[in-house]
């Protein structure tokens, strides 16, 4: 389950405010044109935080180093995703 840090609790349920990423159905949507946080991109892919500084770091997953934070443009995830290199720029 994919939630951002705008958890609130009602009746003992978590409320989740998505940001427009969605999941249901077991699927997983992901805007090409968004910039994800590794946190974000650890929760939607259901790994480590830490792995995802590792991809990111060694080139597996294609991200942009924003001071000693890692960025993840939504195309370039969706490219890692169907285990392209290059994310389609069309």
């Amino acid at each position: 389950m994919c939630y951002n840090t705008n958890v609130k609790w009602a009746n003992g349920a978590r409320i989740h405010n998505y940001h427009s990423v969605k999941l249901g159905g077991g699927k997983m949507k992901i805007e090409p044109d968004r910039v994800y946080t590794a946190k974000e991109v650890s929760e939607l892919l259901q790994i480590a935080y830490r792995s995802v500084l590792r991809y990111c770091a060694e080139g597996k997953i294609p991200a942009i180093r924003v001071g000693k934070f890692w960025r993840v443009y939504g195309k370039h995830l969706l490219a890692f995703l169907e285990g392209s290199s290059e994310p389609d720029v069309s």
